[in-house]
């Protein structure tokens, strides 16, 4: 019950945002409320569909995001060094960001069972065991 009643408020929010949004840049309010709408419940599709990934898959993938994300931060940082022109820049920048935070998230999930060595007081329990 609880969570209908968020979804229903969250549904309502966007879409007063959306009119409001819709009103300030003169795209129409109705049609802003209605982009709200849409948009919001898109939003709840994907997050009722997403309730069978299991915590210790999603907080390793957000390490790996994180980890992914920081390499691809330094090597463009190292890359800045290099004469070159912005745009092309740019687009290695995005490449990277792209490319290492999957790969970051990707690896990190194979090796969620090792995921308490990266973090040492992290440990997760295999689901199969019960508790004691």
């Amino acid at each position: 019950m609880t969570i209908k009643f968020i979804r229903i408020f969250f549904l309502f929010l966007g879409t007063v945002c959306g009119y409001y949004i819709g009103s300030i840049f003169g795209a129409g309010a109705i049609m802003g409320a209605i982009i709200g709408f849409i948009g919001t419940g898109v939003i709840i599709f994907a997050e009722s569909k997403l309730q069978s990934v299991s915590l210790r898959n999603l907080s390793a993938a957000v390490f790996g995001l994180i980890f992914g994300f920081f390499m691809a931060w330094v090597l463009t940082l190292i890359l800045r060094l290099i004469p070159m022109d912005e745009a092309h820049y740019s687009i290695i920048q995005i490449i990277f960001t792209l490319v290492f935070c999957y790969l970051g998230m990707t690896i990190s999930i194979k090796g969620k069972d090792e995921f308490n060595l990266v973090i040492p007081y992290i440990r997760f329990s295999p689901q199969e065991e019960t508790k004691k």
